[in-house]
């Protein structure tokens, strides 16, 4: 947050936290994600402006359709390269879409039975039945816990989904 107060540039911020992350730690590393979301005026959807250092695990919901992953560059997970530069990219997310983001707790976590992991097709093929965001998270937690038998999990599990609706009249925050 201090460096977005700083630089409102997605690229240059991750280059900064990436550069002090590096100097101050050996051998440890952070995957991450951060974006910066624009409505669009009309009627919801906007523009997501990113950087993905190394994160890699996000969706975006199509009506009717299996969640899929835009192409995108990506970047060096952040804590390797302290010269390593990121550039920031742009997604337009239509007012029916909702964008996923998820830890690698959800697409590694293993069935007990097989070893097979839950993965990424799995996920994007469950959020085809969802229709909030709430279902998004609930159905996707319910579903890798069951995969897994259990609720003690493999890794850490998080999910937020991110639907863009347009600003009320006179908040344009």
């Amino acid at each position: 947050h201090a460096m977005l107060e700083q630089s409102s540039d997605l690229g240059v911020v991750m280059g900064r936290l990436n550069r002090h992350i590096a100097q101050r730690s050996t051998g440890r590393f952070v995957t991450m994600w951060i974006g910066i979301i624009t409505p669009a005026s009309d009627g919801g959807g906007g523009e997501i402006e990113f950087v993905d250092a190394g994160h890699g695990h996000w969706l975006v919901t199509n009506p009717g359709q299996d969640a899929t992953r835009p192409a995108y560059r990506g970047g060096l997970v952040v804590g390797i390269d302290p010269g390593h530069g990121y550039r920031a990219e742009k997604l337009t997310l239509g007012a029916d879409q909702r964008l996923v983001l998820f830890s690698d707790g959800v697409v590694e976590q293993t069935c007990p039975v097989s070893d097979e992991e839950f993965g990424l097709a799995r996920t994007g093929s469950l959020l085809r039945s969802s229709d909030s965001q709430s279902s998004d998270v609930r159905m996707l937690m319910d579903q890798v816990v069951g995969f897994a038998r259990s609720s003690s999990l493999k890794d850490d599990t998080t999910i937020a989904s991110i639907r863009v609706i347009p600003p009320e009249s006179g908040n344009q925050r």
